[in-house]
């Protein structure tokens, strides 16, 4: 009798995992987060990064999604952590799309409010169906551009004395 009831037990705690598994499989995941600058002249998009400069506009997000079977709205939220003449935390660009549910990757892309980037410490947000995903911190930091190349400093003329003997 104690053999049969520790089997219906396994078969039924068997059971139960493997539709908690089915319903997994079913939602949208969010697999990977990768951001890239424009690279080429025909704006072809460079190597995954997390370190950009203020002149790096727009900046490419790629969402990688693990397929499934139904539709999910998939939210990016570009915020500013600590950059320059912004409060912490400040939401600077959100764009969001709705899969079909057999895509497998979203593109998105930011652009600043300014010609610019505020240089600073930012985070991208993934948010599938109103809920965190994933997140990706990265760094913006300011473009030799837009400082201006340093200045060499022009050479000096020493002054020889000479010693007579």
């Amino acid at each position: 009798m104690k053999f049969i009831f520790a089997f219906l037990l396994c078969v039924l705690l068997a059971a139960n995992s493997s539709a908690q598994t089915e319903t997994n499989d079913s939602e949208t995941v969010v697999e990977e987060i990768r951001l890239m600058r424009a690279s080429g002249a025909n704006g072809e998009l460079g190597e995954p990064t997390t370190i950009f400069t203020t002149t790096d506009v727009p900046i490419y997000c790629a969402v990688a999604l693990r397929a499934s079977d139904k539709a999910a709205v998939v939210k990016m939220n570009f915020v500013a952590v600590g950059a320059s003449g912004l409060k912490a935390n400040t939401l600077v660009v959100s764009v969001s799309y709705k899969t079909n549910g057999r895509e497998t990757g979203v593109n998105f892309n930011a652009s600043p409010g300014a010609k610019l980037w505020a240089a600073g410490k930012y985070r991208v947000d993934i948010l599938l169906d109103g809920k965190t995903a994933k997140n990706l911190e990265f760094e913006i930091q300011t473009s030799v551009k837009e400082t201006g190349k340093a200045k060499s400093l022009p050479p000096t003329k020493s002054k020889s004395k000479s010693r007579k003997s």
